[in-house]
């Protein structure tokens, strides 16, 4: 697990692992627009 802590692009992202030892990354882009749903626009 890695706490999470802002990232040299300008957002956030951290580490964790699931109960079946599966590790997961969690990243925050503030610079991608979403949508009406929360859905990341691209284009």
């Amino acid at each position: 697990m890695k706490a999470v802590e802002q990232a040299f692009w300008g957002g956030y992202s951290g580490y964790f692992v699931d109960p079946d030892g599966q590790l997961f990354e969690v990243a925050q882009n503030p610079f991608w627009p979403l949508d009406e749903r929360g859905q990341v626009e691209i284009g």
